[in-house]
């Protein structure tokens, strides 16, 4: 009775894991594919789907998953016979929050160009996942696709972590631009986002002819402090028509081994806002204006020096600080300081100087404000004087707009400062009484009209009488 008894438990156990495993389709490669725990498909030679679902709170930390598809026959999940191949990890059309795939190993070798390492697909959404210290790696040996891409992100992705990962295109091909390390891509659902992206201290390495880092879609918050991009010959970063808003890329090491670098390409109808170069090098060069000269129009380009750039599109003429109502300028803490080169001119807007954030104006450089302007900074600093916050070179100089004293338009500027709890400062005017006069007040932009009415209307009479 005991020894059926164990056989019966026996047999059960085993009955279970089959039935866990639920593999089917052995099929002519040999393969097959199954659901875990968590109905995710994994296929037998290395593919991984998150499919037509939802997962909230998935733990799949150090995992490895690979994939090898380098003739028809192992190009596609046997669950997707038809043309459009998928990676070694793929989010397909599902939801993913709240999950961990930190220090996890993905990697592909495929000669076709729709297979990647990872891939999230039509209208999936990522949102507060990790992946950081993660490796994601592809090779195309013998390629005979156009386009091959490490890690492509489409659909919407919001609070993604890929902090110190690495990301490898190891593909040789020479036909175009069709190599890329990783791409945000604009491909899927109506409503795309990409949003609070973290690339920190990540690297990014291409074998051959390509572009790093490709965004095709509208991008708010994406942070590359200390990444490591490195290309052969091409460009570290490219985009098209896009808004890119609050991009940090503060100690990031580009290198690009070509005659001539540039962090932008595709780019002459980009808008890029608050976007922070503070001790980075192209080519080991501190970066400058010459590397953002084709990206359209740059909003308050902070370069590797800390000079504050800012042009229109197809203009390389620096405008200085810019600023309207309700946008904010950031500056964070960091060696090199936020410096104004050239005169500007504030009618609203907040600059905001955060951890011990530094706010220099350069020798000899006039910024007028008006009291629409905030000037906002950490309650946790400590900020005894506005020395703590604002460096003035020789012969720098703070207009007031619109007050006819000096010591109205000091105690003016010394008003537009609060801490980030609302507290305004107790400073003398005295203080400020050595950069800071009054001045006229600046025109409205309904003003601005008026006056451009009127010559237009003065030029037409001039033209008659002719």
């Amino acid at each position: 009775m005991k020894e059926i008894l164990t056989i019966g438990i026996s047999f059960f156990y085993f009955a279970t894991i089959l039935s866990a495993q639920e593999w089917q389709y052995p099929g002519e490669s040999g393969g097959g594919y199954s659901y875990d725990t968590n109905s995710v498909y994994t296929d037998s030679r290395g593919f991984t789907i998150f499919e037509n679902n939802t997962w909230d709170g998935l733990d799949y930390s150090g995992k490895t998953s690979g994939v090898d598809a380098k003739d028809s026959s192992g190009r596609n999940p046997i669950k997707y016979p038809g043309s459009l191949a998928f990676s070694a990890l793929s989010i397909v059309n599902s939801t993913v929050k709240n999950s961990n795939f930190s220090n996890s190993t993905y990697f592909a070798s495929s000669n076709y160009s729709n297979l990647s390492t990872f891939l999230s697909y039509g209208d999936s959404v990522l949102e507060n996942v990790d992946f950081s210290g993660s490796k994601f790696s592809h090779k195309a040996e013998n390629p005979s696709g156009y386009q091959f891409i490490t890690v492509n992100l489409l659909g919407t992705v919001k609070n993604l972590n890929l902090s110190n990962v690495e990301i490898s295109e190891n593909t040789a091909y020479n036909n175009g631009w069709g190599i890329y390390g990783l791409n945000l891509g604009g491909l899927g659902g109506t409503d795309d986002v990409a949003e609070n992206i973290n690339l920190s201290s990540s690297k990014v390495n291409l074998a051959s002819l390509g572009v790093a880092i490709k965004l095709s879609k509208d991008v708010k918050n994406l942070n590359m402090d200390n990444i490591e991009i490195n290309t052969p010959e091409g460009f570290a970063f490219s985009s098209n028509m896009k808004t890119i808003d609050g991009l940090s890329a503060k100690d990031a090491k580009i290198t690009v081994r070509t005659d001539s670098p540039y962090v932008w390409i595709d780019s002459m109808r980009n808008t890029f806002k608050s976007t922070d170069f503070r001790g980075a090098t192209v080519n080991g060069e501190s970066f400058n204006s010459s590397d953002i000269a084709d990206a359209g129009e740059n909003i308050n380009t902070l370069l590797g020096n800390g000079e504050i750039f800012s042009n229109d599109m197809n203009n390389s003429i620096n405008k200085g600080l810019v600023l309207g109502e309700g946008e904010t300028f950031t500056i964070t803490a960091h060696e090199v300081s936020a410096k104004l080169t050239v005169d500007s001119t504030l009618a609203g807007g907040t600059i905001n100087i955060e951890d011990g954030g530094l706010f220099e104006l350069a020798d000899g450089v006039t910024l007028t404000l008006t009291d629409q302007v905030n000037i906002l900074f950490d309650a946790n600093s400590i900020v005894d004087s506005v020395n703590d916050l604002v460096l003035l070179g020789e012969d720098a100089t703070i207009v007031m707009a619109g007050y006819e004293s000096n010591e109205a338009a000091q105690a003016a500027f010394i008003s537009l400062f609060q801490d980030s709890e609302g507290k305004g400062v107790d400073w003398s005017p005295d203080s400020v009484a050595n950069f800071v006069v009054a001045g006229p007040a600046i025109p409205e932009p309904s003003t601005y009209a008026a006056i451009f009415g009127a010559l237009a209307l003065a030029f037409a009479a001039y033209r008659r009488r002719k």
